[in-house]
């Protein structure tokens, strides 16, 4: 029997509706227009983010083995799962491999922005190299992809020592 730890995130039962025209609109009006936007926007991811939420909070430290065993790899996927947590406020960093995106970055609903943007100069800071160029689809990829992406960039600036050198 599969450990319940190690399933990833489905979709919530509950649908994240788009946001309104009122709220894209009210994003236009300086000030009063953002809080009426932002509490529209609450209200209407909210549902999911219990979700979310509530599924990360059953997890445990055993799903760092859906990980893998490659250093970088489980160094990278700290890291990006750390800023998943810092960023969107989740209960804990155990996120796997086969998590959508879309769920972890409250991109469900439409609503991908300026924490997505938050999170990923956040990642960069935090293992110095170049992730904004990187070809990821938010809405469809899974976290794996994303950190597997990561690990490149990270293995290609970390200097490597041609085994002849070594002695």
């Amino acid at each position: 029997m599969p450990d319940r730890d190690m399933n990833p995130l489905v979709e919530p039962p509950v649908a994240c509706p788009p946001p309104s025209g009122v709220e894209r609109m009210l994003v236009f009006v300086p000030v009063l227009g953002w809080l009426v936007a932002a509490v529209l926007e609450y209200r209407r991811r909210k549902p999911v983010e219990d979700f979310v939420g509530q599924a990360l909070s059953a997890r445990t430290a055993t799903t760092w083995a859906a990980w893998g065993d490659d250093p970088v790899r489980l160094d990278v996927a700290a890291v990006v799962n750390g800023a998943l947590m810092d960023e969107f406020g989740w209960p804990n960093m155990y996120c796997l491999p086969g998590d959508r995106l879309a769920l972890l970055t409250w991109g469900v609903g439409g609503t991908l922005g300026g924490e997505l943007l938050a999170f990923v100069v956040s990642l960069e800071l935090r293992l110095r190299v170049r992730l904004m160029d990187l070809d990821v689809d938010f809405e469809r990829d899974n976290l794996g992809a994303y950190v597997d992406r990561a690990v490149e960039r990270v293995k290609w600036r970390t200097p490597r020592l041609h085994p002849a050198a070594l002695g």
